[in-house]
């Protein structure tokens, strides 16, 4: 799933003057840990912004679990991901 949505961003860059793509874990809920202590984040963000006129955001919250093309289903509003973050 999320080699889907990394696809789908290429794509979505190719003929933009300008986009700004931000990724990370959420730790919210990380209840696993690897030996070296770090926690296994059990979902992931994504925020692209596309700089060019009119600027467009949209944001993702992907889960470890995640297989088909669940694109449609992971959109939150950026608010939404702020408070998760």
């Amino acid at each position: 799933a999320w080699k889907k949505l990394e696809d789908k961003v290429r794509r979505w860059a190719c003929g933009e003057k300008k986009i700004t793509v931000i990724t990370g874990p959420l730790l919210e809920g990380a209840n696993l840990s690897l030996q070296s202590g770090l926690k296994v984040p059990q979902s992931f963000y994504k925020v692209i912004v596309d700089e060019s006129p009119p600027k467009k955001i949209i944001s993702f919250i992907y889960h470890q679990e995640d297989e088909e093309d669940v694109m449609k289903e992971r959109v939150v509003s950026f608010i939404q991901l702020q408070k998760k973050a």
